[in-house]
């Protein structure tokens, strides 16, 4: 059974459905959600083209793989785009270089510290998949991190088209979602329900009670 819920309502580890793509919920922050695709793009593509002009071909930012995700929100998916908050992503290299800093972004993958944050949340994808991490700008420019479909890491030259997308992007709490609910998911909530309403009135008959017993004994007053 589908249950419309607000984002902000959906567990860590719990998927959900929204614009016709299935996502998976990492984490929550001030008014945004963290949320994965629940697999990779089809396509594969390169981190980033080797005739591309820019120098710095293993950035995430400006890079190829950063443009093809872009497109498949504002071209592909406007309702997702219209939910999706900017945020900052950090760069940090495998060897530590601080290079690429901390930028502010739309679409984007995971890093590969976020990956092993929360590698217990993520389902295994179909196929190797891009993170937005490099390997070293300064000695080896050319290679970035990405993870096979048993959920391994590694790094490659961002040249190689053996790869495809993930997108990992931050979602406004507010939006509302559809969410797979189990029939005994809501058989149990509606039994919570239930007894919680034998609850509170057992609980309001034995109040009237008191206060009547206190109401027929002269001299005594309800604190």
């Amino acid at each position: 059974m589908i249950k419309n819920m607000e984002l902000a309502q959906v567990r860590r580890g719990e998927s959900f459905i929204l614009d016709g793509v299935k996502f998976v919920k990492l984490d929550e922050d001030a008014h945004a959600s963290f949320v994965l695709t629940a697999d990779v793009f089809p396509k594969h593509i390169p981190f980033e083209h080797k005739d591309a002009e820019r120098k710095d071909h293993d950035n995430f930012v400006g890079s190829y793989l950063q443009k093809h995700v872009d497109i498949w929100l504002h071209q592909g998916h406007p309702n997702i785009s219209k939910a999706v908050v900017e945020r900052p992503i950090n760069l940090l290299s495998m060897c530590g270089e601080t290079i690429y800093g901390t930028p502010c972004v739309f679409g984007r993958v995971l890093t590969l510290d976020e990956y092993r944050r929360y590698r217990k949340y993520i389902p295994l994808a179909s196929d190797w998949y891009w993170l937005a991490t490099s390997y070293s700008p300064n000695s080896s420019p050319d290679r970035a991190y990405c993870v096979s479909a048993g959920g391994s890491v590694d790094n490659h030259y961002v040249y190689n088209g053996s790869y495809c997308a993930r997108p990992a992007l931050y979602l406004e709490s507010s939006i509302l979602v559809s969410v797979e609910v189990e029939t005994d998911d809501i058989e149990k909530m509606q039994d919570k329900v239930t007894a919680l309403q034998r609850e509170t009135l057992t609980a309001c008959k034995n109040a009237e009670l008191i206060a009547e017993l206190f109401r027929r004994i002269p001299g005594v007053q309800e604190d």
